[in-house]
């Protein structure tokens, strides 16, 4: 009679710990949204996901009808800090931020129940923080063929923290692009609009300060001069005692130190330079 109690007594024990969160062995409990009342459904979804407790990729599966989800592993549970709860049940889009729009998941559905889909969405954990998702889907049936749920599996582009300084890196990287981009802009709209350049009262002129003569050599400034003169490249090749091969040469290194556009924009700023120091 005292075994007889004792086998009882663990039976409820080893009963009361599967309720609880443990399956007498160590491993979890796999939870199943509460609105999945079909015990057989229950029972061949629960087998399916004992593959997927431990794999690294957020896995859920959903009702194909009403794309509530069904099921969540660990891993989804710790990519998007949903308990099970607040989860199991729930339509699949709240993890898409303002929702999905109706044809784009019409069109997931759609594809997902024909044979599957992939591709990039933008999800939102339960704090709110926006990340991008490299999703991808297939139908699950079940052994006598009929469509039981919408496998999903999803892996996060990037969770990882960028750090400041490779922040700065990226800030001045692109900084230095857009004051080239800048410049560009600003010298056209010059040429579009100013006469010749005065005088800025300090011996140079506003020309001078715009384009950055300074960084030109003494041969790409003497060259510089001579075309604001009005001397085409054969001319000042003779002039020189060069190739004109050598003065094209120059020609384009000045074009690329003072980032203007084309030859014309080279003789334009020389020509306006010259015209600036006469005054």
């Amino acid at each position: 009679m005292a075994k007889s109690n004792r086998r009882k007594n663990g039976a409820k024990t080893a009963k009361k710990s599967n309720n609880g969160g443990g399956n007498g062995n160590g491993t979890a409990v796999i939870r199943l949204s509460p609105g999945l009342k079909s015990l057989t459904r229950r029972k061949w979804l629960r087998s399916l996901a004992q593959g997927w407790e431990l794999v690294s990729d957020a896995v859920s599966v959903s009702d194909p009808k009403s794309n509530e989800l069904l099921y969540i592993n660990p891993a989804w549970r710790q990519l998007y800090g949903f308990t099970f709860k607040e989860a199991l049940g729930e339509s699949a889009v709240m993890l898409n931020p303002g929702g999905l729009p109706n044809k784009k998941q019409a069109t997931i559905l759609a594809q997902t129940r024909k044979g599957g889909w992939q591709g990039r969405l933008m999800n939102q954990d339960a704090k709110g923080n926006m990340f991008a998702v490299d999703l991808k889907t297939q139908p699950l049936h079940d052994d006598e063929g009929k469509l039981r749920g919408l496998l999903g599996v999803a892996t996060p582009v990037r969770r990882h923290n960028v750090s400041d300084k490779k922040i700065h890196q990226l800030v001045e990287q692109h900084q230095i692009v857009l004051s080239r981009e800048l410049q560009k802009l600003v010298e056209t709209a010059l040429i579009n609009n100013e006469p010749l350049a005065p005088s800025n009262g300090n011996g140079k002129s506003k020309t001078e300060d715009v384009l950055g003569l300074g960084r030109l050599s003494e041969r790409e400034l003497e060259i510089f001069t001579l075309i604001g003169r009005g001397l085409g490249t054969r001319e000042i090749g003779k002039k020189l005692k060069v190739s004109a091969y050598t003065v094209q040469t120059h020609r384009n290194h000045i074009k690329d130190k003072l980032n203007l556009p084309d030859s014309a924009a080279i003789n334009y700023w020389a020509f306006q330079w010259v015209n600036g120091k006469k005054q």
